[in-house]
């Protein structure tokens, strides 16, 4: 009987990935019920409930919570959209209907986020939840200083390459970013014994689908992937998707756990805003290429992948 609830268990978790990814593939879209829960395979009259108790918030607030997000994101990052133009991008029918939401979900206006930039935004939203209480200021990983110096050091090297499209199975995880190895370890309790797992040729990858300066810890929602032929068929908590090509600035690095954010600052603060490049609209991603248990120093190999375009 405990077999079987957790089978039952596995295909709910994977029809509620499937929501999550149709409402990310159509964020900009008008999103209602009916389609969720189709995408879902499941009956729009259950869906609301099934979705809050799985996910920690009912369907509504999630899309509504995404969006502003999404828009927070751009509004700091993309200085040539207008506050409008990132509104309707976001999914909002006018700009006074996205106006209100921003102001009451942040406690700022669009314009006052404009002018702040990452790090005073990013402060207040460790320090305070929408709803004001105080929150923790403790980061998953810390930022050393000394760390970006010794980079910078090393001369380390951002390149432009040109990245091909990766069919990707995934397991997801939801909270802080130090703790998906959960996931990595129900993926490959998935793909071994189905003969996925074949290095070098497979390649593993961390999927980032929030920015860890706008969304609240506990909601951070990343992937962890593996690629695998297109159409390889999927059960339970395992999913698939796309993750798109094109030009991305890789940068490679052999880090310990508690480096990983000053790694990130060093991409997105030290060396993007002065690269003549922006943030592109795909998916940020780790490509993973070892086991940090198995490193006789314990650290992690990997290239940070960030897609981008011209400004």
């Amino acid at each position: 009987m405990k077999q079987k609830k957790s089978i039952h268990r596995k295909e709910y978790i994977a029809r509620i990935n499937k929501a999550v990814d149709y409402i990310e593939q159509n964020i900009e879209n008008s999103l209602n019920l009916e389609e969720i829960s189709k995408a879902a395979n499941f009956s729009k009259y259950h869906f609301h409930r099934i979705f809050s108790v799985f996910i920690g918030e009912t369907i509504n607030n999630f899309v509504k919570r995404r969006r502003l997000e999404k828009a927070a994101s751009y509004i700091i990052s993309e200085s040539e959209m207008t506050v409008t133009e990132i509104a309707f991008k976001c999914g909002f029918s006018s700009l006074s209907s996205f106006s209100r939401a921003f102001q009451e979900w942040f406690g700022m206006s669009a314009t006052e986020l404009s002018g702040t930039g990452y790090d005073k935004f990013s402060k207040n939203r460790k320090l305070y939840s929408k709803n004001g209480k105080i929150k923790s200021s403790n980061e998953p990983y810390l930022c050393e200083e000394n760390f970006i110096n010794s980079q910078n050091t090393l001369n380390m090297e951002v390149k432009i390459k040109d990245m091909p499209e990766m069919f990707v199975a995934y397991c997801r995880h939801t909270g802080p970013f130090n703790q998906i190895e959960q996931a990595y370890n129900k993926l490959m309790a998935w793909a071994g014994p189905r003969g996925l797992i074949r290095f070098p040729e497979t390649k593993m990858l961390t999927v980032f689908h929030d920015d860890p300066n706008v969304t609240e810890e506990e909601k951070l929602m990343q992937s962890a992937c593996i690629t695998v032929e297109p159409g390889t068929k999927t059960t339970g908590e395992i999913g698939t998707m796309t993750i798109k090509g094109g030009k991305y600035a890789v940068t490679h690095f052999e880090i310990r756990e508690d480096e990983f954010q000053a790694a990130w600052d060093f991409v997105m603060k030290e060396w993007l805003p002065d690269s003549g490049y922006q943030c592109d609209d795909k998916y940020l991603y780790e490509l993973c290429y070892n086991n940090a248990n198995e490193h006789p120093e314990k650290k992690f190999i990997l290239d940070i992948c960030v897609p981008i375009k011209p400004l």
